[in-house]
């Protein structure tokens, strides 16, 4: 906590102000489901600490598998939602598109195949509708570690997603 407070702190005395800040995923620290008190109490300090953001400044949150699991389920990304808004969605900000993804569903997506298509089919027309414009993802998993065509591991998107996707982005310009 002492680092994001720090984190706070820090980002209002910047000059200027940035219009937003990101947090790209694991928004709080314990994983299990199990745990739903310690969860709770993680929620609620994360929610107090960048309440003291400016008023000036967005906090644009992208989830993570701390956040919604490592095999989301319709339970998991509701709470999500709850505490923390929408798990994908898009925003434009001078001139730029920025897309927030939730690449949890790239990762398992066995309990949760509906909000895995709905984003897809989402990425998919925000791509089109928006093709040659300047555009920016933020995601939590990266795509790749050392290069596109290296095999799906703990921490990258499985290749069969990846490469689906990417070449959507690349289409898009």
């Amino acid at each position: 906590m002492e680092k994001a407070i720090c984190a706070v702190d820090k980002i209002n005395n910047l000059t200027p102000r940035p219009q937003f800040v990101v947090i790209c995923g694991d928004l709080i620290n314990e994983l299990s489901d199990d745990a739903t008190e310690i969860k709770e109490l993680q929620i609620n300090d994360f929610q107090q600490i960048f309440s003291k953001l400016h008023p000036s400044i967005s906090l644009v949150c992208v989830c993570g598998n701390h956040d919604v699991g490592n095999i989301p389920n319709e339970d998991s990304i509701n709470k999500y939602r709850e505490h923390f808004g929408q798990d994908y969605f898009s925003f434009w900000c001078g001139g730029v598109l920025f897309l927030v993804m939730n690449t949890q569903y790239y990762k398992n997506r066995d309990n949760v195949k509906k909000h895995a298509e709905e984003q897809d089919q989402w990425l998919t027309e925000k791509l089109n509708d928006n093709k040659g414009q300047r555009i920016i993802v933020f995601q939590h998993i990266p795509w790749f570690v050392e290069n596109v065509d290296e095999k799906t591991q703990y921490f990258n998107i499985n290749e069969n997603f990846r490469k689906n996707m990417l070449e959507k982005m690349h289409a898009a310009g």
